[in-house]
Parts: structure tokens; C-alpha cells; sequence
């Protein structure tokens, strides 16, 4: 028998949502090493419906998210952390930055919703005074590390 290959194009998407927190250091002291960051009191826990590429968000399980955290270069830190799709209210303590033991606890400046296949970005600025919020933006997660797989059939 023959055999025929046919490439093919196969569409992945996120479903859930990333929290990226990028940390600059501007006083050059600190060791960016001992930064640790959380996400806080996020619902954690989803049903998938996988012919129907749906995610359903579980209303009952919340918990404080651990960030996975990265050099990009000497003077920023970038942390990462994976969520459920939720909206977070106004005011909620949505994230913690802990420094040389010392933690401090950042909340929502509006009410977000948290979006699946989407990025919520925060920076922060480390001065002469401590962490100094910088500004957030949402993009899509999609753009940031789009690539290309072969697939043989």
C-alpha cells in the first residue's frame, strides 16, 4: 500500500490565565535572588471539557498560588504563575512580594476580570523607598510565544 502524508494545522490555545510580575531593581543592592512572590486567595481549580474546549472555573477552592520566578537580566526578576479563569474584586489583596523577609501584600486597583488566553502584567520598581508599583497591562498570552509544530499523520 502507499503511504500519503498530508501536513496539517493544529490551533492550541490557553484556556486559563498567566500573572507575569517583572520586578527592576533601581538601587543595584538588592539580590534579586531573595525575591519571593505569590498570587493570593485565587480560585485554583477547574473542570475540562475537552470536546467542547471549555473551562469551567470551580467556585470553592481557593489558595495562595507560589510564582515560579526567573533572572532576565541583573537588575529584573520576572515571576510567573498560571490561574484559573475569576474575577477579582476591587481592593482584594491580589499579590505578595517578600524580601529579605519582610512581605508585603499588593490588592486590585479596580475589579479585573482574569481572563483565560490572557497575560495580566504588573510592574514594580525597587527605589531608594521599597517597591513602588509601576503600572499593569493585559495582553494576549498567544502573542508572547507563538510557534510552530509539525505533526505527521
Amino acid at each position: 500500500g502507499t503511504t500519503t502524508r498530508a501536513a496539517s494545522s493544529m490551533t492550541f490555545s490557553h484556556m486559563l490565565a498567566k500573572v507575569a510580575i517583572h520586578i527592576v531593581d533601581e538601587t543595584g543592592r538588592v539580590d534579586l535572588n531573595a525575591i519571593a512572590t505569590e498570587v493570593l486567595g485565587v480560585l485554583c481549580s477547574v473542570t475540562v471539557d475537552l470536546p467542547h474546549q471549555t473551562v469551567t472555573t470551580i467556585d470553592s477552592e481557593k489558595a495562595d498560588i507560589p510564582m515560579l520566578s526567573e533572572m532576565t537580566t541583573d537588575w529584573r526578576v520576572s515571576s510567573y504563575a498560571i490561574v484559573a479563569p475569576q474575577e477579582v474584586a476591587e481592593d482584594t489583596p491580589f499579590f505578595s512580594i517578600t524580601l529579605y523577609g519582610n512581605r508585603q501584600t499588593y490588592t486590585v486597583p479596580q475589579t479585573t476580570t482574569l481572563e483565560g488566553g490572557k497575560t495580566y502584567t504588573i510592574n514594580m520598581r525597587l527605589t531608594e523607598h521599597g517597591l513602588v508599583p509601576d503600572g499593569w497591562y493585559i495582553s494576549d498570552w498567544d502573542k508572547e510565544e507563538e510557534q510552530e509544530i509539525e505533526v505527521e499523520s
